[in-house]
């Protein structure tokens, strides 16, 4: 009996202008395609300021599509931020996103995510929608 061959599909680019985000607690390393900016790595700080700056980059970029990793609660602003700019976000477990030769700094993370993100390899772990999500605001008392 002769063993049946898996046939091997080849990747393919799903997402060429996503983008990759590593999230610290005080930088966020960002990369895009090669071809959407001069220089496809950029760090922003954690600030809002500097997140709308992120969002106009990217946006400037011309990718939609954006990937982050769940690091702490740091993710939540840039998330938030990123979604009410009009960007489809994925948060992904950091799991996900290891590298297979364990290599590990910053910019090689963002960038490998961008990868992953551009070969449609993320589904995006679940969020509750911001209608269930935010608080109620206290009922004043009389």
């Amino acid at each position: 009996m002769q063993k049946e061959r898996r046939r091997e599909t080849p990747l393919t680019i799903r997402y060429p202008h996503g983008a990759g985000i590593d999230v610290g607690k005080k930088e966020l390393y960002v990369a895009v395609a090669e071809d959407a900016a001069t220089a496809n790595v950029r760090t922003f700080g954690t600030y809002t300021i500097a997140l709308k700056q992120l969002s106009s980059w990217l946006r400037d970029c011309g990718g939609p599509q954006v990937a982050m990793e769940a690091t702490g609660v740091y993710w939540i602003p840039v998330y938030e931020i990123m979604e009410r700019a009009g960007f489809e976000v994925r948060l992904v477990d950091s799991r996900a996103t290891k590298r297979p030769d364990g290599r590990k700094t910053d910019v090689l993370d963002c960038q490998w995510i961008r990868q992953l993100m551009s070969l449609g390899l993320f589904s995006g772990a679940y969020r509750t929608p911001n209608a269930y999500a935010e608080a109620p605001s206290p009922t004043p008392r009389n």
